[in-house]
């Protein structure tokens, strides 16, 4: 079972990061014609659609890459502070940190469905798309913090609290984790 959940978050993290590489070359790309069509070419009828699908790309690319850093638990972590703390503070401090980012995912996720649907009538302006797949970062890439979040929660309490309990070895078990040490 554990395998296949951690094949399983393997895969979704790959293909996530293909898809940023995918959105990341789409914004260097809209980004330089839009410079090109302004500055160089001097055109006289500017083109709205790479401000505004870099927009979109943007949004989508800085939501994705959240979802990287919360499936590698790489967001901001004040080391020193941690290590003034006893292990089981540590502990303590980690499942809070954790249980506080799926708080907030979860009703992000929730608040993004309905802004979602508020926005969805609405249009870009230079081309005929609808403003909620601007908005559908949200929601979607909330629920996959959320998702990976809560997995990684439920690993560390299972490793940390009751694995310890079973197995001398544990340390080895919870040294690839990431609890700030």
């Amino acid at each position: 079972m554990d395998s296949i959940l951690n094949r399983v978050n393997k895969a979704i993290e790959q293909i996530i990061f293909y898809i940023i590489v995918i959105f990341f070359t789409l914004l260097i790309i809209t980004v330089s014609v839009g410079v090109v069509n302004r500055y160089i070419l001097f055109s006289k009828y500017q083109w709205q659609w790479p401000e505004e699908v870099s927009r979109l790309v943007l949004v989508w690319l800085i939501w994705l890459s959240g979802v990287i850093g919360c499936r590698k638990f790489t967001n901001i972590k004040l080391e020193y502070f941690f290590s003034l703390f006893r292990e089981d503070i540590r502990n303590m401090v980690h499942v809070f940190t954790l249980l506080l980012i799926d708080f907030f995912m979860f009703f992000a996720t929730i608040y993004g469905i309905q802004m979602t649907k508020t926005n969805w009538t609405f249009r870009f302006a230079a081309f005929d798309l609808s403003l909620g797949y601007l908005n559908l970062a949200l929601p979607v890439c909330g629920a996959l913090m959320f998702y990976f979040t809560t997995v990684q929660l439920i690993d560390f309490i299972f490793k940390t609290y009751f694995y310890k309990k079973r197995n001398a070895n544990y340390k080895k078990i919870i040294a690839f984790h990431s609890c700030p040490k």
